[in-house]
């Protein structure tokens, strides 16, 4: 028994009541685990945070199903580091808004928080489960995230479309299936039927070869034509001894001295240009590569602030090392309360967790509620929360 006091001792009482709720709704034998929050972190954040415990607290406590789904949004919602009572459909849209502006591939959809339709039931299988494990096994698994399919239990996962009706009509490939939506009239898009009845498609025709292995089906290819490089010059008069096609030396005249090149104008071309609406000299803002055209209408189209804060994570997504180190070329000026550091102050996960600490507090939107630079710390906080979150899930090593 020594051995779990001192673990009791060491979490807290008050922590120890909620650890089978913080077991059942990581991820257990009966419920799912949720993509990027590991145990480890769940039960960190719950014995730092005091939103988290008055949350769990509710739920524990909680009879009726609204109350339970409830608590256990604001629950999951803080685990993806969102505001308190910040609702998970709010909270997926910000980061999917927020890695549309920074990912340079698509983004992941498994990697975001999940929609309060599907943390509804996942919320009220843990509730089962932890009642369970606490001997209040009198519940309906049905009325709470469970249904009878073919004569076992199985989740509910959710019971919402993966996209309204509207957009799944509209959505379509170009194969005789007509849209995904199962409505092939709304695409607009029907392919025209053969006489047979049929649609006909012009596709070669695949023969049998005998020759082959097993007879596999081969499809006949067109001819092709090779370039003849073989051409034949007329061979010069045989009467007037010429070496060559264009004559020889006193047939082409005197060779000149060579000279200074020529300079041609810029404006060399503008007569044969010109008239067809094109430009011969070449513009002083040129664009010479295809990035500095893409950062040119990034500068004419983006918010400056935005702008900035791409720059800043371009290359170091979720990296918090490479955040931290270059935090200082995205802080807006007067900004004192934030020294810049080197990548060797950021070696053992304590030195991270401590320069991390500090830098949560410079930019915390918190201090910055109505001054100007309010929108950019919600950004940079954002940045910061989501790199610390993926430095926790791969287990917070040390740098070498």
């Amino acid at each position: 028994m020594g051995y779990f006091e001192d673990q009791i001792a060491a979490l807290g009482e008050e922590l120890c009541t909620f650890l089978p709720l913080i077991h059942a709704i990581s991820g257990c034998d009966t419920t799912s685990r949720m993509f990027g929050v590991s145990k480890a972190a769940t039960l960190k954040k719950f014995g730092e945070h005091d939103f988290l415990k008055t949350q769990a607290q509710l739920l524990c406590n909680a009879n009726a199903n609204d109350d339970v789904i409830s608590a256990g949004e604001n629950i999951i919602s803080s685990l993806y580091n969102g505001a308190p009572y910040e609702g998970l459909n709010v909270l997926r849209y910000r980061k999917f808004a927020a890695r549309v502006l920074t990912n340079k591939t698509c983004v992941q959809i498994h990697t975001l928080p999940p929609t309060s339709n599907a943390a509804s039931f996942h919320s009220q299988r843990a509730y089962l489960q932890m009642k369970m494990w606490m001997n209040k096994d009198n519940l309906n698994p049905c009325e709470w995230g469970w249904k009878v399919a073919n004569g076992n239990l199985v989740p509910v996962k959710c019971t919402m479309d993966a996209a309204p009706s509207k957009l799944l009509n509209i959505i379509r490939c170009n194969c005789s299936l007509g849209s995904i939506g199962g409505n092939k009239q709304s695409t607009g898009w029907q392919q025209k039927p053969s006489p047979q009845g049929s649609p006909k498609l012009n596709r070669p025709q695949a023969v049998i070869n005998k020759n082959s292995p097993q007879g596999s089906p081969q499809i006949p290819r067109p001819p092709q034509h090779k370039p003849n490089y073989n051409v034949n010059f007329p061979a010069p008069p045989r009467n007037t001894g010429k070496s060559s096609v264009i004559g020889d030396r006193s047939d082409r005249g005197v060779r000149k001295p060579f000279g200074p090149k020529p300079s041609v104008s810029n404006h060399a071309f503008e007569d044969l240009l010109g008239s067809q609406g094109f430009s011969s000299t070449a513009k002083a803002n040129e664009q010479k590569t295809i990035a500095s055209m893409r950062r040119q209408q990034l500068v004419e189209d983006m918010d400056p602030d935005k702008l900035k804060l791409m720059e800043w994570i371009q290359g170091k997504e979720r990296n918090i090392r490479a955040l931290l180190c270059s935090l200082h070329t995205v802080l807006w000026e007067g900004e004192e309360r934030w020294k810049g550091i080197g990548m060797h102050d950021l070696v053992t996960p304590e030195q991270v967790k401590k320069v991390y600490r500090k830098a949560v507090l410079a930019v915390h939107p918190d201090k910055l509620t109505g001054s100007p630079h309010e929108d950019m710390a919600k950004m940079i906080f954002m940045e910061l929360n989501d790199g610390w979150a993926q430095f926790e899930e791969e287990g917070m090593k040390a740098l070498y």
